[in-house]
C-alpha cells in the first residue's frame, strides 16, 4: 500500500447496507493515529475505539470534522467527497512518527469505521500536513471514494 492511499474497510459495506453508517447524514471523522495498530482492509468489524487510545498529537483537534461532506447518487454512481484540509505545525505535537488516518461515522452508534489512509512518517513540530482528497487543493471538495451499482 502507498502512503496516500485510500482503503476502506471490507466491514464498511456491511455497515452500508445494515444502515449502521448513513454517509449522507452522518458526521464524518478523520482521526490521526500512530501505528501501534495498523489498520488493515480485512480488520474485523473496525470502530474508532480500536484506534482513539493511539491518537497523534498534533497540537490541534483531532481527530478532525470533515466538512463539504456530500455523498450524491446520479446514474448509478454515489461519489463521496469532502474537503481537503491543513493540520498545522505545532511546537506541542509529537515529533516523526508513522501515522494513518482513520475515517469514520461519529454519528453511527460504535463510531464504525470506514476506511484508513496512510499518512507515512509526519512530523507537525517541523512543518504542516495537508490532506488532499483526490489531489484537490486544501479547502476544496474531492471526492474520496465512489459506491457503484
Amino acid at each position: 500500500m502507498a502512503v496516500g492511499t485510500l482503503t476502506l474497510f471490507e466491514e464498511f459495506i456491511g455497515y452500508l447496507g445494515t444502515k449502521k453508517i448513513n454517509l449522507d447524514a452522518d458526521t464524518i471523522m478523520f482521526g490521526i493515529v500512530n501505528n501501534t495498530t495498523v489498520p488493515t482492509a480485512d480488520f474485523a468489524t473496525p470502530v474508532w475505539a480500536d484506534f482513539s487510545a493511539n491518537v497523534h498529537t498534533t497540537g490541534a483537534t483531532n481527530p478532525i470534522t470533515l466538512s463539504g461532506v456530500d455523498y450524491t447518487e446520479a446514474a448509478g454512481d454515489a461519489p463521496f467527497k469532502a474537503n481537503s484540509f491543513t493540520v498545522a505545525q505545532s511546537g506541542s505535537a509529537t515529533g516523526a512518527t508513522t501515522c494513518w488516518g482513520i475515517i469514520y461515522s461519529d454519528t453511527a452508534t460504535n463510531k464504525e469505521a470506514i476506511g484508513f489512509v496512510e499518512l507515512g512518517s509526519i512530523d507537525l513540530t517541523a512543518g504542516q500536513l495537508d490532506v488532499k482528497f483526490a489531489g484537490v487543493a486544501v479547502g476544496s471538495p474531492g471526492t474520496m471514494f465512489t459506491v457503484s451499482g
